[in-house]
C-alpha cells in the first residue's frame, strides 16, 4: 500500500467531516429547552398578550363607549325663593349617550337626568320644607385631557317636575302647596377614570325652578326655588 497517497486522502475526508459535525452540534438545542409543553403556561402567555393589546388600544385611541349611567349625591346651599337662606340634600341619576367627534378626545353628549332634593329653612321661628323631583333633558360635551381625566358641561331643561312645600303657620297649622316645574340646570364637572368603564366625578350645579305653563293653567301653587349645589358620584360606561 502506498502510504504517501493515503495521508492526503485522510486529511481531505477529515476536512469534509468537520463542517457537518459542527452544524449538527450547533443545531442541537440545550437540554433546558427540551421541556415538556405546558397548556397552563401557554394560556397564561395568551391572556397576557390579550390584556396588553386591550390596554394599548385604550391608551392610544378614543374610548369606544357609547352609553353611561351615573348616580350621585348633592349638597344644596345658597338657596333663593321659597327656601331663601336654606339648604338641603339631593340625589341625581342620569343616563347619557356619548358621540365621538372628529377630535378623538372631544365628545358630544345627550341624555336625561332625574334630580330630586329636599330642603328647608327657618324664618322667625317658622319652618318651611320643600320636596321636589325633576326630569331634566340634558345636552353636553366633554374633553379628555388625559386617559384618566376629563372636564365637561351639562345643560338641562325640563317641564316634568313636581314640587311640594309645607309651610308652618303662626297659629301652629301647616300650609301645603304643590306645583309643576319648569327646570333649568347648569352643571360643569370634572371626571377621573378609575378604569376604562368606571369613573368618579365631582360637579357644581346651579338649578332654577319656577311654575310651568301647565301649573299656571291649572292655577296650582306658585313655588319658585333657585340653588347652588356640590355633587359627587360615580359613572359606569358600557
Amino acid at each position: 500500500m502506498n502510504t504517501e497517497n493515503c495521508v492526503p486522502a485522510f486529511i481531505f475526508i477529515m476536512l469534509l467531516s468537520v463542517p457537518a459535525f459542527a452544524g449538527q452540534t450547533a443545531g442541537t438545542p440545550p437540554a433546558a429547552e427540551n421541556e415538556p409543553y405546558s397548556v397552563a403556561k401557554a394560556l397564561r402567555r395568551e391572556g397576557a398578550t390579550r390584556d396588553a393589546a386591550a390596554e394599548e388600544e385604550f391608551a392610544s385611541g378614543p374610548r369606544k363607549t357609547t352609553l353611561s349611567v351615573a348616580a350621585g349625591g348633592a349638597y344644596l346651599f345658597g338657596m333663593h325663593g321659597a327656601l331663601s337662606g336654606g339648604n338641603g340634600w339631593g340625589t341625581s341619576v342620569s343616563i347619557m349617550l356619548h358621540a365621538n367627534s372628529e377630535t378623538p378626545d372631544f365628545k358630544f353628549q345627550l341624555g336625561a337626568e332625574i334630580f330630586a332634593f329636599e330642603g328647608e329653612r327657618e324664618n322667625d321661628g317658622l319652618e318651611t320644607q320643600v320636596r321636589t323631583a325633576n326630569l331634566i333633558f340634558t345636552v353636553g360635551a366633554s374633553y379628555d385631557f388625559t386617559n384618566n381625566f376629563a372636564l365637561g358641561l351639562h345643560l338641562g331643561c325640563g317641564l316634568l317636575g313636581g314640587t311640594y312645600m309645607d309651610r308652618e303657620r303662626a297659629d301652629g297649622g301647616t300650609e301645603t302647596t304643590g306645583t309643576m316645574n319648569t327646570t333649568f340646570s347648569f352643571k360643569p364637572y370634572a371626571e377621573i377614570m378609575l378604569n376604562k368603564n368606571l369613573s368618579f366625578y365631582g360637579a357644581y350645579r346651579y338649578i332654577y325652578m319656577s311654575p310651568s305653563i301647565f301649573s299656571s293653567a291649572a292655577n296650582w301653587g306658585d313655588i319658585e326655588v333657585a340653588s347652588h349645589s356640590i355633587e359627587f358620584g360615580i359613572r359606569y360606561r358600557f
